[in-house]
């Protein structure tokens, strides 16, 4: 079978058509190597996503409908949501789309359904456990909300980091600072 790459569209005309067109087949030919053949490459989104600029990899969050894509994220966690998103899609409303979305920002987050730590059903903690205490919980919360089912609640989030402080009397503390939010997380 012939493709567009191995023929050329002046060839796979009719010979009548041919010698009364032949320049408006050249003409053609090339609009369609300039504006087609040679732009398929770009059109293959999954295939070159380590090769995207930011701005392509922003617009391929609409076309792909990330709900808690944010721009102001770093250029490898863009790329991370985007190659994630089909699967986060596919699995939606499940703790593993959960656990794929929190494993994108956080290594050490786990989800803990009610039936494993004794909760009311429809209920399930975070525990968060490499997060910067600055991290903002917010957003956190919106990202597991687009997620999660209706019927699913968070109970409890815990976010445990590590801060450095540096104060007047001495060199620097080394501190393990914990972080426990309970109550029924509606956004």
């Amino acid at each position: 079978m012939k493709t567009i790459f191995d023929e050329s569209l002046l060839n796979l005309a009719p010979k009548l058509a041919k010698d009364k067109y032949e320049d408006v087949f050249k003409v053609c030919e090339i609009l369609i190597q300039k504006y087609l053949v040679n732009q398929l490459k770009r059109l293959v989104h999954f295939d070159r996503i380590d090769e995207m600029e930011e701005f392509e990899l922003d617009l391929l969050s609409k076309e792909l409908h990330i709900d808690y894509y944010n721009p102001k994220y770093t250029l490898e966690e863009k790329r991370k949501v985007c190659k994630d998103s089909i699967q986060t899609h596919m699995k939606k409303g499940t703790v593993g789309a959960i656990n794929t979305l929190l494993g994108t920002f956080f290594k050490g987050a786990k989800v803990d359904q009610w039936h494993e730590v004794g909760l009311e059903p429809g209920y399930f903690n975070i525990n968060i456990s490499d997060a910067s205490i600055n991290e903002s919980i917010e957003d956190i919360l919106k990202m597991v909300e687009t997620t999660k089912k209706k019927s699913q609640h968070i109970k409890e989030l815990t976010k445990n980091g590590k801060a450095e402080l540096n104060l007047n009397f001495a060199n620097g503390i080394y501190t393990h600072k914990e972080k426990i939010l309970t109550g029924d997380f509606r956004v």
